[in-house]
């Protein structure tokens, strides 16, 4: 992992037309990892969403440490 990164998360949010949305996240080994499971949710969306139709929103969020330097 890069020295600068701290925790990587992938995030997910899934809604469908007039139903609460589904959030969901999980900490991932790397940036790299992350990006690739955001990849992989966008170019194969679950059938139920192309099915009913609704938005998906697929991200990653990253924690830094506050700088020893000040």
């Amino acid at each position: 992992m890069n020295a600068l990164a701290g925790v990587v998360t992938f995030l997910f949010v899934m809604q469908f037309p007039g139903e609460r949305p589904i959030h969901y996240s999980h900490e991932v080994a790397s940036i790299k990892e992350c990006l690739f499971e955001v990849h992989e949710f966008l170019i194969k969306p679950s059938n139920q969403l192309l099915i009913r139709g609704g938005v998906l929103q697929v991200g990653c969020a990253m924690a830094f440490a506050p700088s020893e330097e000040r």
